[in-house]
């Protein structure tokens, strides 16, 4: 499918290039800040309680039997675990309580029996790691980049992980201001051959595919592949942010490109945190916008009762239902179904929660989990 965006820039893909610098965003704190101050939300009680339907949660789960839904939360405060549970919001599981640290920014595998995600729990920065879903967990370390590893995606053939990496790593409450995110890929025969001999990735592994000069501080992140297994040139999102961090003049993109770094093309603008939808038609948005990129055509999202700063939407696999984070400072797991605020048929659409505390960017299994 190709998208109907007219003529754009064209990436410069360079594999193996030495980075210039690296960096990246994804909300509006630094992350381990991010970790504690709602760590301490929970701890304090502040979490509140949104709505419960549990005809909603049953149809839902009714719908996608095997489909889990894996997000971050926090254990006790300053630790913070990758955690599944199913669609229906039963069976929660904690992958990787075992150590006390920081687990954030999870995004499944395309078959769903590894969990990728970042960490700081084996004393450093937040790198690459994944856990298997099936069995007894065993979280596993794959980096050492000695940056931060703040953003990424798995593609739906395996073949490829994009990365957004910090251009230096930053001091708890350091303002961000000054920095600048890049995006890499990480090819999966190099993924295995490093898995076989016991060596941890580093940045001369990966291709470097987007990065302009640091003093621009633009950010690269936020990226998302397209779902479909068979394409050999995947589209991938991402988002791209000029000035981040900084309010009065900053800048929020998505945008598109091929897997090889051609047709760089911009999608929309003053929006973030692309999600494609599993038939690779729509991409969800932060600010509870539809894209379908056939057309071009962009739909608002319509769930009432939420917070006017709910975001990080994503569409479900069978394209019926949309599970997001209801607002900005408890985080927690919402679902409604997929309706739109130009549809007059519809005059009401309530959400329910489905996690009750913070769940930071919850996200949809791509297919059923395996059990064994």
């Amino acid at each position: 499918m190709t998208p109907n965006l007219g003529g754009w820039k064209v990436s410069n893909f360079q594999p193996h290039a030495k980075p210039k610098f690296k960096l990246m965003k994804l909300n509006r704190f630094p992350s381990l800040l991010l970790g504690i101050l709602t760590g301490l939300f929970s701890a304090c009680g502040l979490s509140s309680n949104g709505p419960v339907d549990t005809d909603l949660l049953e149809e839902v789960g009714q719908a996608l039997p095997g489909y889990q839904i894996t997000f971050a939360s926090p254990r006790k405060l300053g630790n913070q675990d990758i955690w599944i549970v199913n669609a229906d919001g039963s069976g929660e599981r904690n992958l990787t309580g075992s150590q006390d640290g920081q687990d954030i920014y999870p995004e499944w595998g395309p078959k769903g029996e590894f969990i990728y995600y970042t960490s700081n729990k084996h004393g450093g920065t937040l790198e690459l790691y994944r856990v298997n879903t099936v069995g007894e967990p065993n979280p596993q370390q794959i980096s050492l980049f000695d940056r931060e590893v703040r953003s990424l995606s798995v593609s739906a053939d395996n073949q490829r992980i994009a990365l957004g990496i910090m251009s230096s790593n930053v001091a708890l409450g350091e303002d961000l201001k000054p920095y600048s995110a890049d995006l890499y890929f990480l090819r999966r025969e190099i993924l295995d051959e490093a898995l076989a001999e016991g060596r941890l990735i580093t940045l001369a592994d990966l291709d470097l595919v987007l990065s302009e000069p640091q003093e621009q501080h633009i950010w690269h992140e936020q990226p998302d592949w397209g779902k479909q297994a068979g394409d050999a040139n995947p589209w991938l999102a991402y988002a791209r942010t000029e000035n981040y961090d900084n309010d009065p003049i900053m800048k929020d993109e998505i945008w598109l490109m091929r897997a090889d770094g051609t047709e760089n093309q911009l999608l929309l603008s003053g929006d973030s945190m692309p999600r494609w939808s599993a038939d690779g038609r729509l991409i969800a948005t932060h600010q509870f916008q539809i894209v379908d990129v056939s057309t071009g055509t962009v739909r608002k999202l319509k769930i009432d009762g939420l917070a006017r700063d709910a975001g990080s939407a994503s569409i479900s696999p069978d394209n019926q239902y949309v599970l997001f984070e209801t607002d900005d400072r408890n985080r927690q797991a919402g679902i409604a179904k997929l309706a739109f605020q130009d549809d007059s048929n519809i005059s009401n659409n309530p959400y329910t929660m489905l996690i009750d505390r913070p769940a930071y960017e919850p996200r949809w299994s791509p297919l059923p989990v395996p059990t064994e």
